[in-house]
């Protein structure tokens, strides 16, 4: 037995309980889990508690946790200011049928944080807020055809799901769009364009190509769920520049970004104005919110009452703009306000981005970190990675995460990007650092 199938098989002893209720699930629920992300291999991890950066499993085993649910709970889990602001608002109203305060006080304090937007709408996550946003940026050009950057993630709706999951297809230049799932009406991808990311020239090239029937162009400026990867200043300043030549709506998405880097974002962070923006997650602080906004005279017209299909774009949502909710992202911008979150949670990414780079070079083995901010990425490749394709051995993942758990630090087999928050410490980094050397022995002591 070699050393990864013996922590496999420790790992297995250690969550016997996780195992049972996995016989249970699986009777009713696909995969035994109610959601694809949680859905692992042999059997999901099941919880029990969530505590600033500790996750407890039904086993009572401990996991440091930097997924965070993909960044959203920038406190870590059941922070205190952002609890304490939800039980109040408990007692007063869940949901209701009517608008409410909570979402005006939102509204006005959005544009502090996040310039660029001007006005806005909030929904309940953030593949609602990019699938609207697509349909605003059709309605508003009257074009039909959104392009998206190869190993980018918009969300899980038919609207944006290409060339995210699995192994690019196509050109490194000229990449195919590829559907995401089965199920997805046959001639979709006819309806969007997949352009090569951090490759200027080429995207810009065809960008231009395609002009006349193109109505934005979505960007991740720190690509999250597809690698940790930083988009490069003049890269982000090319597509600015040609899109607006153009008038083709730039469309950022930062949904596990936005507040989570600082006032203005990644993109804010880059000194470039986009014309429609797209947040959620850390934004309410660990609660689901989706959010989309951005230059008045795209969304007054499009989306002001009287609705009319022939005139309007449909933006609605039972539980959109819940009172809950709204309060929660109203006590994560008191919690961001004074600026110290950031500081400390950028200079937490930085010393581990720091600390990795260092382990890497001590150990000599062909690993690159990414990342920036709060957010650090790990890729299994020889050279500097700036786009999916660099990416590395994806299949290697799983076997990483096996490590991890080991070591007691939650890394879900098949992501890449990992979170910082004030809750973590430098006992949890530690945690990380030693993980990480065990794992990378293990890896690449087979390649030898």
């Amino acid at each position: 037995m070699t050393e990864l199938e013996d922590l496999r098989r420790q790992l297995f002893a250690r969550t016997e309980g996780s195992r049972r209720l996995f016989e249970r699930a699986r009777e009713f629920l696909p995969g035994g889990a109610a959601r694809g992300a949680t859905a692992l291999q042999p059997y999901p991890l099941y919880g029990r508690q969530a505590k600033g950066a500790v996750l407890t499993d039904v086993d009572g085993n401990e996991f440091i946790d930097f997924n965070l649910e993909g960044g959203s709970c920038i406190f870590g889990h059941c922070a205190p200011q952002v609890m304490e602001r939800v039980k109040r608002q408990l007692e007063v109203a869940e949901v209701m049928s009517m608008a409410s305060q909570w979402e005006v006080e939102l509204a006005e304090r959005i544009p502090g944080f996040l310039p660029c937007i001007e006005m806005m709408r909030f929904v309940n996550s953030g593949s609602e807020a990019c699938a609207i946003a697509a349909r605003l940026a059709r309605a508003f050009t009257g074009k039909p055809l959104i392009a998206m950057f190869e190993g980018h993630h918009h969300g899980q709706l038919d609207a944006l799901l290409f060339s995210h999951y699995g192994p690019p297809v196509g050109s490194p230049s000229a990449p195919a769009t590829v559907d995401d799932s089965m199920g997805m009406h046959a001639g979709s991808e006819s309806l969007v364009l997949t352009l090569p990311f951090n490759d200027a020239d080429s995207a810009v090239e065809l960008i231009r190509a395609n002009a006349a029937r193109l109505a934005a162009v979505f960007l991740e400026p720190l690509t999250i769920f597809g690698g940790a990867i930083p988009a490069e200043a003049s890269f982000v300043r090319a597509i600015r520049k040609i899109t607006q030549e153009l008038g083709i709506l730039m469309v950022v998405d930062e949904v596990p970004g936005g507040v989570r880097i600082g006032r203005g974002g990644a993109i804010g962070a880059l000194g470039v104005t986009p014309d429609l923006f797209i947040t959620g997650k850390a934004l309410a602080g660990g609660l689901p919110v989706g959010m989309y906004g951005g230059r008045r005279d795209i969304l007054e017209p499009l989306l002001a009452p009287p609705y009319d299909r022939k005139r309007k774009v449909l933006s609605s949502g039972t539980f959109s703009a819940n009172p809950m909710v709204m309060s929660a992202c109203l006590a994560t911008l008191d919690g961001l306000e004074s600026g110290e979150v950031h500081r400390t949670i950028n200079r937490l990414g930085a010393e581990v981005r720091d600390a990795l780079r260092a382990l890497v070079s001590e150990m000599g083995v062909p690993v690159q970190v990414t990342g920036a901010h709060s957010i650090f990425g790990i890729h299994f490749a020889e050279e500097p990675v700036f786009n999916v394709r660099q990416s590395g051995h994806p299949e290697w993942r799983a076997e990483f995460a096996v490590v991890m758990m080991s070591h007691g630090v939650l890394w879900p087999a098949g992501r890449i990007a990992g979170f910082l928050s004030t809750a973590h410490t430098e006992e949890h980094i530690q945690q990380v650092l030693n993980a990480c050397r065990h794992a990378f022995q293990l890896l690449f002591a087979r390649q030898e």
